[in-house]
């Protein structure tokens, strides 16, 4: 399925700790019981440019999807 016609963009990622998701949470008016996460995660949001692909998402045909990209690695002070 890689057919070499970028789809998408990743907009925003972060690393998930159970001390950001309960801040997260608590930012996001959430009263109830912390959820019982204890590890790390990856969260990612990607904008999808191309129609035929979103429409693919949006039918439930493509609920996966490969991250194929490129990127720069930058020295940071």
């Amino acid at each position: 399925m890689h057919d070499q016609q970028p789809a998408s963009t990743l907009i925003e990622s972060f690393v998930v700790t159970p001390e950001k998701l309960d801040l997260l949470l608590k930012a996001l008016g959430y009263e109830g019981a912390p959820p019982d996460f204890k590890g790390v995660a990856a969260w990612v949001g990607y904008k999808v440019h191309r129609e035929d692909v979103w429409k693919r998402v949006k039918s439930g045909e493509l609920c996966a999807f490969s991250i194929e990209g490129t990127a720069e690695r930058e020295e940071v002070a």
